[in-house]
């Protein structure tokens, strides 16, 4: 019975096998499992089914390497080679079935080995195509080589050489060249016209007069190279100016626009506290000063100032300025609308009688006034015993006179008035 039994399980497993390979050779599924396929040498050319990672498919593996492509053509283009294959192999072979790219591989010399970092770009169809390559302004060679589905390399091509060819006038015709970023390491031309140019140094010139515009400031420059001019986002004192120098007796004087200053001074002799200005600014109310200062001797001395107010108080038309000094010298006529000065003739027509005359026709500022005469007489406390004057108004004055004269005589008296 032992016998028996074991012979019927021999039986089944049998049957099992011949009822799997009738599955297959019908079309059957493949459970779980691959098919290898190798050649007469028993090499592993595929794996047919299950992969190793997990995956399903036909995995062709330790193929023979491919034939070698035929020399490229080589040509120069702009900044770049052009490279073209016809499809054809070296001893005429035909691509095989397993072929799968040709690789074009870029090189120093003529002798360098194709490997990952010179392949520069590939050609997918064995029926040939063109590639176009950037590169640098030199000399280069460039290699095919064919590549199998397995992985396998084929020997390379003989190297080409070619060299990229540099800008020239046809190639820069007006709007020729379009681009969101162009990096060059020196452009040179009359004219560039865009939105936003962004460098470390612009300039007119590398010497002799120029305007240069650099991270620091904008600045203007002589043929001896002297800072002339400049615009300073912030100077050594902070602000934000336009400045002029010229260098007399070897001091270099500067002139500085700021926000409603104009400031002067000499570089390393003034500072910010003894330059002398011209400065505006606003006291509130609509109410504005502009202040003109001579600077200072040193910090702690008072400089000549003159403030210059639009008004005094809101809303009254009452401009005022200030003059500040410890003295004050006018070498020419000194005239102000509140002074008004001149000569009246006044007649008297006996003695110690009082003979009067009125100035009139003035037009005096002020809203109280003081009257000042004098007689132009050579004969005071004698012949003229008194001149004085009242009724002062910004029109005018009456100017009295007393002479111990028993004729009459006229007496030409000088006044001034002064409104306060």
């Amino acid at each position: 019975m032992t016998n028996l039994a074991t012979e019927i399980a021999q039986l089944k497993r049998r049957l099992a096998q011949v009822e799997k390979g009738q599955r297959l050779s019908h079309g059957a599924s493949i459970e779980d499992a691959a098919i290898e396929v190798r050649d007469d040498t028993g090499s592993l050319r595929a794996i047919v089914g299950q992969q190793s990672d997990g995956t399903s498919g036909v995995n062709v593996v330790n193929g023979p390497p491919p034939p070698t492509p035929t020399d490229p053509t080589v040509q120069s283009a702009l900044a770049a080679l052009t490279v073209s294959w016809d499809g054809a192999f070296i001893d005429g072979a035909v691509a095989p079935l397993d072929w799968m790219r040709c690789e074009v591989h870029v090189g120093p010399t003529a002798t360098f080995t194709p490997d990952q970092g010179t392949l520069r770009d590939t050609i997918e169809t064995a029926q040939g195509g063109t590639v176009t390559i950037a590169l640098p302004y030199t000399q280069w060679w460039v290699k095919l080589r064919s590549r199998s589905t397995a992985g396998t390399p084929g020997v390379a091509s003989t190297g080409i050489a070619g060299t990229p060819r540099k800008a020239e006038s046809p190639d820069l015709q007006a709007g020729s060249i379009t681009a969101d970023l162009l990096a060059v390491d020196a452009l040179t031309g009359k004219t560039i016209t865009g939105g936003i140019i962004t460098g470390a140094t612009v300039q007119t010139a590398t010497a002799g007069s120029r305007i240069v515009l650099d991270t620091n400031h904008l600045a203007a420059l002589d043929a001896s190279n002297n800072l002339i001019a400049e615009f300073d986002p912030a100077d050594s004192t902070g602000r934000c100016a336009f400045k002029t120098y010229d260098t007399r007796f070897g001091d270099k004087y500067y002139g500085a626009l700021t926000a409603g200053d104009i400031r002067f001074g000499i570089n390393g002799v003034t500072t910010s506290g003894t330059e002398g200005f011209v400065s505006y600014s606003s006291l509130g109310s609509n109410l504005f000063e502009l202040l003109l200062s001579s600077g200072r001797q040193t910090i702690n001395h008072q400089p000549g100032q003159i403030n210059l107010y639009s008004s005094t108080a809101t809303a009254t038309d009452n401009s005022h300025i200030d003059l500040n000094a410890a003295s004050t010298s006018i070498t020419g006529l000194l005239a102000a609308g509140n002074i008004a000065w001149g000569t009246i003739s006044v007649t008297t027509t006996a003695a110690n009688t009082v003979g009067s005359a009125t100035i009139t026709g003035l037009n005096v500022k002020g809203t109280a006034f003081r009257p000042f005469v004098t007689a132009s007489s050579g004969v005071p406390g004698t012949q003229l015993l008194g001149v004085t004057a009242n009724n002062a108004t910004s029109s005018g004055a009456t100017v009295y006179v007393t002479r111990t004269n028993n004729t009459t005589i006229t007496t030409n008296v000088y006044w001034f008035i002064v409104g306060i």
